[in-house]
């Protein structure tokens, strides 16, 4: 396994443990502030790919391109079970557009 993956797999798990404990709007701001990620949802436990691509460039030094980061999240998310659901844009329906991530 390659040090990238194991820093998205260790970033995920991460993000994850954070959203997990933050219990009241005050936490979930401090965290989104923290990571610089927008978590969304009813449990504050889904992010998406386009903004994960630069939280792991800014907070965990992990320098990938969006379009990498979606090659490696299928084999990631199912390893850690967390689910994906596949955005497209609207004026491309077929082609994928990122994800949005169950942490």
């Amino acid at each position: 396994m390659t040090t990238q993956i194991k820093t998205i797999e260790n970033a995920l798990l991460e993000l994850k443990a954070a959203s997990l404990e933050a219990n009241s709007d005050h936490e979930i701001r401090a965290i989104m502030e923290k990571y610089n990620l927008l978590f969304l949802g009813e449990k504050f436990n889904r992010i998406m790919s386009m903004d994960l691509t630069s939280t792991l460039k800014d907070y965990f030094s992990c320098e990938i391109t969006h379009d990498e980061l979606l090659k490696i999240l299928p084999t990631t998310c199912k390893y850690l079970k967390m689910d994906l659901e596949e955005l497209a844009l609207a004026r491309k329906p077929g082609e994928l557009a990122g994800f949005f991530i169950s942490l």
